[in-house]
């Protein structure tokens, strides 16, 4: 059985939490927006190897916008997934996704040392 619109994304945001904190082993977060958007932030745990990191931009690729911070505690990426998902009224193409102006590779880049 389908669920309501409203429930739609929020069920998408919490399946993406869960798969990227078996990707990355970390505990993702859910935060709901006003606007009925969500977003999905996931701490990145220090060395982690090249084959998860490619499962990381695997599934950021799967949200509506996507990117990555450099915190003083650590690295954090983070996914938004609109109200309306893939099946967007304006039939925009999803950020970050294939038709994204920046590679999805520059997502976990490291930040620079000085």
């Amino acid at each position: 059985m389908r669920g309501t619109e409203a429930e739609l994304p929020r069920a998408a945001a919490f399946e993406l939490a869960v798969r990227l904190a078996g990707v990355t082993g970390t505990r993702s977060r859910v935060v709901p927006a006003p606007d009925g958007s969500y977003r999905v932030e996931a701490p990145l745990p220090e060395g982690l190897a090249g084959d998860a990191q490619c499962g990381v931009l695997e599934l950021l690729r799967e949200a509506d916008r996507f990117g990555h911070r450099a915190r003083a505690f650590g690295q954090v990426v983070w996914a938004e997934l609109d109200r309306y998902g893939s099946d967007r009224p304006d039939g925009a193409p999803r950020a970050g996704g294939p038709d994204s102006r920046e590679p999805a590779h520059r997502a976990l880049r490291p930040p620079a040392h000085r």
